[in-house]
């Protein structure tokens, strides 16, 4: 099993498939989190993949010492996330 680094680092290398993993592995927690503010589940996954793609495009390395998911939750995709809430709403 791969870590969530070594993916991102990967998908930034260009191995698109590396980002699959990434969605697999945080997607759901995420579309429940926008959930939480839209209460449309179906939206909230859009909305998701919307954030992915965002953070995905952006490609920001990570510093080092840092896991993807302290770096997720560092970086403005959840002020992002919830500015797609609050559009949405």
């Amino acid at each position: 099993m791969i870590s969530d680094e070594t993916a991102y680092r990967r998908y930034l290398d260009g191995q698109e498939h590396a980002a699959d993993l990434l969605v697999e592995r945080y997607g759901d927690g995420l579309t429940l989190y926008i959930n939480g503010y839209i209460r449309d589940v179906h939206e909230a996954e859009d909305l998701m993949i919307e954030a992915f793609s965002q953070l995905f495009a952006k490609g920001k390395r990570l510093r080092r010492r840092i896991c993807f998911y302290d770096h997720m939750l560092s970086s403005p995709l959840f002020r992002y996330l919830l500015l797609l809430c609050l559009s949405y709403l």
